[in-house]
Formats: C-alpha cells, structure tokens, sequence
C-alpha cells in the first residue's frame, strides 16, 4: 500500500494441497488478501463490497493465460473496515483460490 488510494492484492502464508492426483496434478488452496484505501470512505466501501460480490459470483472464471493453472473456485472471507490510514479509509478482504496446478 501507498499513501495514495490503491488497492493492494498480496499473496500470504497458509495456502495449502487439498489433492494430490497420482499423474502429480495438484489441486491447492493459495491464500491471498486484498486492501483497499480511499480519501471517502463511501467510495472505499462501495469499491470493497464490489470486489467482493464479483469474487462471490459462483459463475466466477479466471483464465489462465499461458495453462499453468485450472480456476476451481475462490472461496473469500467478509470484507473488514481496517480503520484509518493517512486520512484515508482502509478495507481489507482475504480468502483462498482453489487451483489445480
């Protein structure tokens, strides 16, 4: 995160293999989490709730642009208000995708 509006996704520690296939294909749950920051917090909330119903979105498809994975399904928490950061709201959202790799 910046100092400046953005949104930040970044990859954290407790994704896991949920499948292990006998050819070595796995199918893994990669952890992630997403902040949002904004000078409104109206905006930063309305910015946070859409992301989040798109990720909810059970006909969700994340292609793979060069077939090193297989979207399975993405599984996200509730979004969280953080609080305040440089006079800018900040929200967060995490969860897991399911891939097969």
């Amino acid at each position: 995160m910046t100092d400046k509006p953005s949104i930040a996704l970044f990859p954290i520690p407790g994704g896991r293999t949920t499948v292990q296939y006998f050819n070595g294909t796995k199918e893994m749950d990669f952890a992630w989490q997403l902040m949002v920051q904004e000078e409104s917090p109206q905006d930063t909330a309305a910015i946070m709730w859409a992301i989040y119903g798109a990720l909810t979105d059970e006909n969700l498809v994340l292609d793979s642009t060069d077939d090193s994975f297989e979207f399975n399904y993405m599984t996200p928490n509730q979004p969280e208000l953080e609080g305040e950061k440089n006079n800018m709201t900040v929200w967060s959202l995490s969860g897991t995708a399911n891939l097969t790799i």
